[in-house]
């Protein structure tokens, strides 16, 4: 059975509309469907772990891909061009963002960043001129003792995109996204921690600092959602 796809395997092949990966696929080599315009959507299958860099590259046609929470590396320029993408969901085992993974894809308006992403290459969302909001984890910062948002300072997100900031945690429901004035969290003054910044939920839950304590979001429109008993 095949286990991957080759390094360029369907490298210009303008004419392919439709893929069936195999489930025995894990891994889709370097520049494999490079210029495959004719391509408008693709699911990769949950066996897949790895997205060669330049993978789907000037796939301009795209406009939907699914991609499995099994993959965990998607190398730089996997997505370079692919002008008519409209959104992405990137799975939550990946932990870097590479250099020009998302270049040029103007089409593209929603992003959502994992939790787990630590680093955003350089040029990773250049000239993605459509894009209008991204929401960006925050991740607590042992030394300061403050939450510290994901650095996107190399990464060139379009100035007009709106950036909205969460804090993932394990208590579960949903909260619709808004832009809060505050989060407080924690009953002790060794675990409190105000944040002052947007903070997004939509799927995502503000963590709190231990069993036992609540957590309360304060809206613009002095709504207050308090979610008790969550851990970290």
């Amino acid at each position: 059975s095949v286990t991957s796809i080759g390094s360029s395997a369907f490298y210009g092949c303008t004419g392919l509309t439709t893929m069936t990966i195999p489930n025995s696929v894990t891994s889709i080599g370097s520049s494999a469907f490079y210029g495959c315009t004719g391509l408008t959507t693709m699911t990769i299958p949950n066996s897949v772990t790895s997205i060669g860099s330049s993978a789907f590259y000037g796939c301009t046609g795209l406009t939907t891909v699914t991609i499995p929470n099994s993959v965990t590396s998607i190398e730089g320029g996997a997505f370079t061009n692919c002008y008519s993408l409209k959104s992405i969901k990137i799975p939550a085992g990946v932990t870097a963002i590479d250099a020009r993974t998302f270049l040029g894809c103007t089409g593209l308006t929603t992003v959502t960043i994992p939790n787990g992403v630590t680093s955003v290459g350089e040029g990773a969302f250049s000239s993605c001129t459509g894009l209008t909001t991204i929401y960006i984890p925050m991740h607590y910062d042992t030394e300061s003792e403050t939450y510290k948002e994901l650095d996107l300072s190399s990464a060139n997100i379009p100035e007009t995109a709106t950036k909205l900031y969460y804090i993932a945690g394990a208590a579960g429901g949903n909260i619709t996204p808004v832009t809060i004035d505050s989060v407080t969290y924690g009953n002790g003054k060794e675990r409190s921690i105000t944040l002052t910044c947007d903070i997004m939920g939509n799927g995502y839950v503000i963590q709190s600092a231990g069993e036992d304590t609540g957590v309360t979001i304060n809206h613009k429109s002095s709504e207050v959602y308090t979610l008790e008993g969550s851990e970290i």
